[in-house]
């Protein structure tokens, strides 16, 4: 149910804030932002947290790619519709 799918959640952001940490102090911003971008969707998908608008920026930011100077997004913030 909805504990178990949130506490998956928390499980795997802590494995993901790790592999970030790490990516980084390596240089490996394409895959730091790829790990935000696995945020963003298991805090939408498991944490039920984010808004369709929210999935949208996402989403549009994703699409800009890194060619348009973006490397990961995630909604940030208060959560239930916070900022990307």
């Amino acid at each position: 149910g909805d504990v178990r799918m949130r506490a998956e959640h928390v499980t795997s952001e802590n494995a993901r804030c790790l592999r970030f940490a790490e990516l980084m102090k390596q240089g490996d911003v394409e895959a730091a932002g790829e790990e935000m971008y696995s945020s963003h969707a298991s805090l939408r998908d498991l944490y039920a947290v984010s808004t369709p608008e929210i999935d949208w920026l996402v989403d549009h930011a994703k699409g800009l790619g890194i060619q348009g100077g973006v490397y990961g997004a995630r909604i940030t913030g208060g959560g239930f519709g916070g900022c990307v």
